[in-house]
């Protein structure tokens, strides 16, 4: 499995954002897409993991995915706190195929872009839930990080999750893993832990295929590497 996370994949995005161009979100099935390589294998065809985190940022996410991960989308609401001040932000990931989106709310856009264009970048995305990324990081650090060991396991949503703790960067990180995906995660940075954890796991429930694509009439850019 390859390490590449969504996040990477948001900063290429990111970068090429400006100079791409316009489309309206009722065309953007007439390109071809196809299966991407390397997507997350889910233990169900289709499902809907719900987490929240808390920390320095709270949220909610909500991640939808079908065809055991070739479709996923990534759903979340986020609450970052300033004194009495708050800032609320809502931001979307779509994978389809071998198409990756990316809605900007502060443009109300969606970035769209090529799995083919963005090479090893094109991995399984959702981090802090889908199991993929986290699963790399934690066989990583049990080969190379002599402070890695393993944790009691934990019964989260019903579910026995398999645990570790390591030290990477300076931050203490803890997972809890259930069949690749990881349920809970705790992260010790400064004086504020971040705290990940699936609070609800349906596995085998149709998902709307409205999902997986912007709504109708949105608009959507495509990054410069599309072009």
């Amino acid at each position: 499995m390859r390490s590449g996370t969504i996040i990477a994949t948001l900063c290429v995005a990111t970068l090429f954002a400006g100079c791409g161009r316009e489309n309206n979100a009722d065309s953007f099935e007439t390109k071809e897409a196809t299966t991407a390589p390397g997507f997350q294998h889910y233990p169900a065809t289709s499902g809907i993991i719900a987490s929240r985190t808390t920390g320095m940022i709270d949220s909610e996410t909500t991640v939808y995915f079908d065809e055991n991960g070739a479709r996923e989308a990534t759903y979340t609401t986020s609450v970052m706190r300033f004194g009495r001040d708050s800032v609320i932000s809502r931001s979307i990931e779509i994978r389809d195929g071998n198409w990756f989106y990316s809605y900007k709310e502060d443009e109300d856009e969606w970035v769209r872009w090529n799995a083919k264009d963005l090479g090893d970048f094109a991995g399984p995305s959702v981090p802090g839930v889908s199991g993929n990324p986290s699963a790399t990081l934690m066989q990583d650090a049990m080969k190379g990080s002599a402070d890695a060991k393993e944790l009691p396991a934990r019964t989260i949503v019903g579910r026995e999750a398999s645990g570790i703790e390591m030290e990477m960067m300076g931050m203490k990180m803890r997972m809890w893993m259930w069949e690749n995906i990881t349920l809970r995660s705790e992260v010790e940075m400064g004086n504020t832990p971040t705290i990940t954890e699936v609070t609800s796991l349906q596995l085998g429930v149709p998902v709307s295929a409205d999902r997986f694509r912007p709504p109708a009439g949105a608009k959507v850019v495509d990054a410069a590497m599309n072009r």
